[in-house]
């Protein structure tokens, strides 16, 4: 009876051992996944470096599950909040895109390949500056030069830490232009260029009283109608240039060093090969402090169809991102809109209690096809 009661106890004890056994397991694995889920739900600052392995590569766009977030600088450094899991794209005119599934917090090493193009750039080496220059300004000079107009859908934001978006706004515009040569004189030239305001709406107010929109408009149409006065200011200041071409477009890029104001500069055009007309420009500016300012600008039919511009600022201890997208619908009817808008007030949000007419934004970009904000 007694040795009974002894294996009893002892059996007891086995499968209290046991259950507490499978239970401690199975609470380290439910302890090991919720952590695991919980690292992966939380954001990282992704740092990261884009080469060729022979050269880094600057104003590649760097892109997170669609979205852009920010461009690589001149050392082809960048960062940006993400998470384990994101997809991340980059993308550069030269090269094949990337795309990559982070999976862990290290710094990563991005080295993209080449596209093909039929000539190398050895070839024309021996008169390279002569080359380029005489191809930009034949693409400079198919543009529309005579006075003219347009109506334009704006679109207006700041972002904190690629994360926040603390202003948004839409609005559309008129937009008036006098001929390239009274654009490409003097450094003013931009207030020019008449804009009218005719609806505005805020997505997202702004909250921080600190802050205000820095890009102007009238500045980011001057650049894309006429482009041949931001060339001609680099010119001098060139460091290296190449260009690439296939069949159908040539594809040149300029690296400067600008010396007043202190900025390292990268220019990047395309020009569709059977008309010598402009295709695409991009711009990528880097100062001392590491704040940028990047300028993206599409062409069809000698006119600027669509300009995206984006400054990045370290302000207030957070990153600020500061993104403008216009586009652009040329007309041949006179501008007969009252001006409206002055430069030094950017932001279509000081402008609401004129202009305000969100439904008018939503049925010009219902019938336009406007894409919605691809940005943060």
């Amino acid at each position: 009876m007694g040795t009974e009661i002894s294996l009893s106890f002892t059996l007891i004890l086995l499968i209290n051992f046991i259950l507490n056994s499978v239970c401690f397991k199975i609470g380290c694995v439910l302890l090991l996944c919720l952590i695991t889920s919980i690292s992966e739900a939380q954001t990282y600052y992704l740092k990261g470096r884009i080469t060729d392995e022979s050269n880094d590569i600057a104003g590649a766009s760097v892109i997170l599950n669609g979205k852009y977030v920010t461009q690589s600088g001149m050392n082809g450094d960048f960062s940006a909040l993400a998470k384990v899991g994101d997809t991340l794209k980059i993308n550069s005119p030269f090269y094949k895109d990337l795309t990559k599934v982070l999976n862990d917090t290290l710094k990563l090493t991005l080295v993209l390949r080449q596209k093909e193009f039929e000539l190398n750039e050895v070839n024309i080496s021996f008169n390279k500056r002569k080359v380029i220059d005489s191809m930009l300004v034949r693409a400079f000079a198919s543009l529309n030069k005579e006075k003219h107009s347009g109506k334009g859908f704006l679109r207006q934001s700041i972002v904190k830490n690629n994360s926040e978006i603390v202003l948004a706004n839409e609005g559309l515009v008129h937009f008036t232009s006098p001929g390239n040569k009274e654009l490409s004189s003097h450094d003013n030239d931009y207030k020019k260029i008449g804009i009218n305001i005719q609806s505005s709406c805020s997505l997202t107010p702004l909250t921080e009283k600190k802050l205000i929109f820095s890009i102007n408009p009238q500045i980011s149409f001057r650049r894309g109608i006429a482009p041949e006065y931001y060339y001609k200011i680099i010119k001098s200041d060139i460091i290296n240039e190449f260009f690439k071409e296939d069949s159908s477009k040539i594809i040149i890029n300029i690296t400067a060093h600008l010396k007043k104001p202190n900025k390292k500069v990268n220019y990047i055009c395309t020009i569709n090969k059977d008309s010598n007309s402009l295709k695409q420009i991009q711009r990528y500016e880097e100062d001392a402090n590491g704040d940028y300012f990047f300028t993206n600008f599409e062409y069809k039919n000698n006119n600027v169809i669509s300009i995206y511009s984006n400054a990045k600022q370290n302000r207030l201890n957070s990153f600020y991102s500061t993104t403008e997208e216009i586009f652009i619908n040329p007309s041949s009817e006179a501008f007969h809109y009252p001006i409206n808008f002055n430069s030094n007030k950017c932001g279509l949000h000081l402008y609401l209690n004129e202009t305000v007419d969100c439904e008018a934004i939503k049925e010009y970009k219902k019938f336009n096809s406007i894409p919605e904000q691809r940005y943060f």
